[in-house]
């Protein structure tokens, strides 16, 4: 209970930049089990990551593409990030380069976390709980076993859109959140150089992540 209580707390801030954008998803009926995007997701990473070296970073960026993008609602995620009001500012080319950015940003990063070990990695995901959040969304405790090391849990911040639950935050350990600290990197490069300065940072990103696979 102490654990889901830091969870919940850490999602505030998050709720916070949620606001200006709730309204339909409050009003949506589609009634799918919220851990189902997780168990997707923690699925294809067990399998990349015991393919080892068979799958090079390119086939893993692609082997997750359409995984990712079903699991997580990437465009909500992108407004958020960027902010209500610095988002109704930009041009349409504009929201739609920086959704197309932030989606290759976060294929590309678990494409350069998961895989490419020789030999292969045996990993064991396990979901644990899933708890009601604020504002009707849904908190999906996840866990990747660790031999010899401390469990890492993941607490995903789930919410309704037209084609079900989607993952919308990602907590680590009760204590980072994914989105949190992307507003606080992009927000600052947004306000200084524009949508170009910010486009130019996300793919020096995605091409260290497939650099360093």
């Amino acid at each position: 209970m102490i654990r889901l209580r830091r969870a919940l707390a850490c999602i505030g801030v998050f709720f916070a930049l949620l606001v200006p954008f709730t309204g339909s998803a409050e009003e949506q009926t589609v009634d799918v089990d919220p851990a189902a995007p997780v168990d997707l997701l923690n699925a294809t990473l067990a399998e990349i990551a015991a393919a080892g070296l068979d799958l090079t970073y390119e086939q893993r960026f692609d082997q997750l593409e359409p995984v990712v993008t079903e699991a997580y609602n990437l465009p909500l995620m992108t407004r958020l990030v960027v902010g209500s009001g610095a988002w109704s500012d930009l041009s349409e080319d504009d929201q739609a380069a920086l959704i197309d950015g932030f989606e290759r940003m976060s294929i590309a990063a678990y494409a350069a976390r998961f895989g490419g070990e020789p030999g292969g990695q045996d990993l064991h995901f396990s979901v644990s709980e899933v708890a009601d959040g604020p504002r009707r969304t849904k908190l999906v405790s996840s866990f990747l076993e660790l031999k010899q090391q401390d469990d890492v849990k993941f607490s995903y911040v789930m919410r309704q859109a037209e084609t079900g639950w989607r993952i919308v935050d990602v907590i680590i350990d009760d204590q980072y959140s994914e989105l949190s600290r992307r507003r606080a990197d992009f927000g600052a490069i947004l306000s200084a150089g524009g949508v170009a300065a910010l486009l130019e940072r996300i793919d020096e990103i995605v091409g260290k992540y497939q650099s360093d696979s």
